[in-house]
Formats: structure tokens, C-alpha cells, sequence
């Protein structure tokens, strides 16, 4: 049995699964909250909901097609399925972490922070 393969194609259905499970449940559960975020501009939110949504897609698409050009070999079946969750754990940290980015980005235009804070007047107590 060839556990190369084996890891190969585990992976591939674990990240593509995934890929669709948590696009999906981004796209449902963060529209309130772009919602919330562009309370005045509902088909803007509409809008950033549907491109971030492709971004993650063809961002967590693009890092499953990209790890298959790193070959690893397994040689038996505990080997491929250290293989297949090492590539698939890769793929989670960097989405996860685009992820965060975006989140806090989000939040910056929700709240309206400022660019440069002006620093706090010191009031004399006397």
C-alpha cells in the first residue's frame, strides 16, 4: 500500500471539508457583525461579507494546491497520518492568522479608530 498516497489523499479531503465547513460558517456568522460594523451601508457589508468569503476560498485553496508540491513520504499508516495533520495544520495556522488579521481590521473600522491618538491632556489637580 502506497501511504504517501494514502496521506496525500486524506489530507486533501480533510482541508477541502474543511475548507467549505468554515467558509460557510464565516460567511453566515460574520455578516451580523459586518452588519453591525457598517450599520448605515447594509449592501457595503453585503458586499466585504461576499469578498472576504472568496478571499478565504481561494486563499485556503491556493495553500492546500501549494503543500502538494512538498512531497512527504509515509511508510506506514501512523507516518501518513502525522503527514496529513502536519499539512493540514500548517494550512489552519496561516489561515487562522489571516483570519485574526482581518477580524481586527474589521474592528478598527467598527469602532472608527482614529489614526493617530492625541495624547491625554494632563489635568493639574490642585
Amino acid at each position: 500500500m502506497n501511504y504517501t498516497l494514502l496521506a496525500t489523499l486524506g489530507y486533501l479531503a480533510a482541508a477541502i471539508g474543511m475548507t467549505i465547513y468554515v467558509g460557510r460558517t464565516l460567511r453566515t456568522h460574520g455578516m451580523p457583525f459586518l452588519e453591525e460594523a457598517f450599520q448605515d451601508k447594509p449592501a457595503l457589508a453585503d458586499a466585504i461579507n461576499v469578498l472576504l468569503n472568496t478571499g478565504f476560498y481561494l486563499l485556503n485553496l491556493g495553500i492546500i494546491g501549494t503543500s502538494l508540491r512538498f512531497t512527504v513520504t509515509a511508510s506506514n499508516l501512523v507516518e501518513a497520518i502525522q503527514v496529513a495533520g502536519y499539512r493540514l495544520g500548517i494550512a489552519l495556522l496561516i489561515i487562522g492568522l489571516i483570519h485574526f488579521f482581518n477580524m481586527r481590521m474589521i474592528n478598527k473600522v467598527r469602532k472608527g479608530e482614529p489614526r493617530y491618538r492625541p495624547a491625554p491632556k494632563h489635568v493639574a489637580t490642585a
